[in-house]
C-alpha cells in the first residue's frame, strides 16, 4: 500500500476503512522501504505501537495533517464535485461584471514565518486592489487559505457582488471547491463560512503558478514591510512590469 516513493497509495484504500482508522493510519510513520514492501513492520506500527520508534507529538500531528490532506486530493470524488482537470495556465481577465482575485500565500523554510499578498483586477484588466499580509508562523497551505479569505475580505468590503478567486494551491482550490471545512484551519473555518454564506456570488479556480507572479511578489513583499497589512489601491512599482506583461498575453 506504499509506493516507491514512500507515499501511500491511499486511492487502494481509502474507501474500505473506517474514516478513524485511516486517521490512524496516516499519524504513523511507516517503515523503511528497503528492498520490498515491509508488511511485518508496518502491522508492527499499526497494532503494537509501542514497539515502534516514536516520533514527537508535533511531528506526528503535522504527519496527519498532510497525510489526510494528500488522501483528500488523491481520494475519487463524486463526478458532480470533480474540478477541472488541467489546471489553467494562463491569466485571462474575467467575464463582465465581474472581478478576478489572484491569491498567494509563501512561508520561509527557515523561520516559518509566512506572509499573503493579492490582487484584484476587473473585465477590463484594470487595477481594483491589491493587498499584502504578515501571518505568523504556518505552513504554505494555511498562507495560502489566509490569502483566499483575506481576498474575499477585501472584495466584499469595497463591496463587488460577483468574484473569482484563483490559487495556485490544489488542496486549498478542493478544500474550497468542495466545501470540505475539516480541512481548513481552525482560526480560518468560522470566517471562510460567513464570507461564503453572504448574499454574492463566489467562485473559485485552480492556477498555475505563471498565472500569479504578481501576487506572489506581493506576498512576498510583506516581509520586507515595516507594517503587518497594507492595500494598495494603486499598483505598486515592483509589479508593474509583470501586469505588463499578463496584458500582452491576454487574448
Amino acid at each position: 500500500m506504499v509506493g516507491l516513493d514512500g507515499e501511500c497509495l491511499w486511492h487502494e484504500f481509502v474507501d474500505l476503512l473506517p474514516h478513524h482508522l485511516v486517521l490512524h493510519i496516516v499519524a504513523i510513520k511507516p517503515p523503511p522501504i528497503v528492498v520490498a514492501d515491509d508488511l511485518p513492520g508496518w502491522n508492527r506500527c499499526i497494532f503494537a505501537p509501542d514497539k515502534c520508534v516514536s516520533d514527537s507529538l508535533l511531528q506526528q500531528c503535522l504527519r496527519l495533517r498532510n497525510g489526510t490532506l494528500h488522501a483528500f486530493a488523491t481520494q475519487p470524488m463524486p463526478r458532480s464535485l470533480v474540478p477541472p482537470e488541467n489546471v489553467v495556465r494562463r491569466w485571462s481577465k474575467p467575464p463582465q461584471g465581474w472581478i478576478k482575485v489572484n491569491t498567494d500565500g509563501a512561508c520561509n523554510p527557515s523561520t516559518g514565518f509566512a506572509c499573503c499578498g493579492g490582487v484584484g483586477r476587473d473585465e477590463n484588466m484594470l487595477w481594483c486592489f491589491g493587498y499584502s499580509k504578515k501571518i505568523g508562523i504556518c505552513s504554505t497551505y494555511d498562507a495560502k487559505l489566509w490569502a483566499i479569505y483575506e481576498g474575499l475580505l477585501t472584495a466584499w468590503s469595497l463591496g463587488y457582488s460577483k468574484v473569482i478567486i484563483e490559487t495556485d494551491n490544489k488542496e486549498a482550490y478542493m478544500s474550497l471547491f468542495v466545501n470540505n471545512p475539516m480541512l481548513i484551519a481552525l482560526s480560518l473555518r468560522a470566517h471562510f463560512a460567513s464570507m461564503l454564506n453572504r448574499d454574492w456570488e463566489v467562485r473559485f479556480e485552480w492556477v498555475g503558478r505563471e498565472c500569479n507572479m504578481v501576487v506572489d511578489r506581493l506576498a512576498k513583499a510583506a516581509m520586507d514591510f515595516s507594517f503587518d497589512y497594507h492595500r494598495f489601491l494603486d499598483p505598486p512599482p515592483f509589479v508593474v512590469e509583470m501586469l505588463n506583461v499578463h496584458a500582452l498575453v491576454e487574448p
